[in-house]
C-alpha cells in the first residue's frame, strides 16, 4: 500500500489531468477509509502518505474543490475531520 501511495503522490504532484483521473475513481473515500483504518491523526506513515495525496489532488485544482452538483451537501464534519482538514492545510503550507 506504501508503494502505491507513493508512486500517487509523485504522479499527482503538479500534474490536474492526473489528479482528476485519480480522484474520479473514488481516492477521497478510499484514502478516508484508509486514514480511519490506520489509526486517524494518531496514525503513522501511512497517514501522512494519504494527507500528501490529498493535498496533491485539491491544491491548484479547482474541479477536484467542489462536489459534482448532483451530490447532496456532506453533512457536518466531526471533529476528527476537522483536525484532519487543518493538517491537510498543514501539509499545502509545507510544500507549497
Amino acid at each position: 500500500m506504501v508503494e502505491t501511495l507513493l508512486v500517487l503522490i509523485g504522479l499527482t504532484d503538479g500534474n490536474p489531468e492526473i489528479q482528476k483521473l485519480v480522484a474520479f475513481e473514488n481516492a477521497f473515500e478510499i484514502l478516508f477509509a484508509i486514514i480511519e483504518q490506520e489509526g486517524g491523526v494518531d496514525g503513522g506513515i501511512v497517514v501522512q502518505d494519504c494527507l500528501q495525496l490529498l493535498g496533491n489532488l485539491l491544491r491548484y485544482n479547482s474541479s477536484n474543490q467542489v462536489p459534482p452538483n448532483n451530490d447532496p451537501p456532506p453533512p457536518p464534519l466531526p471533529l476528527p475531520a476537522q483536525h484532519l482538514l487543518a493538517g491537510i492545510e498543514l501539509i499545502g503550507e509545507l510544500f507549497p
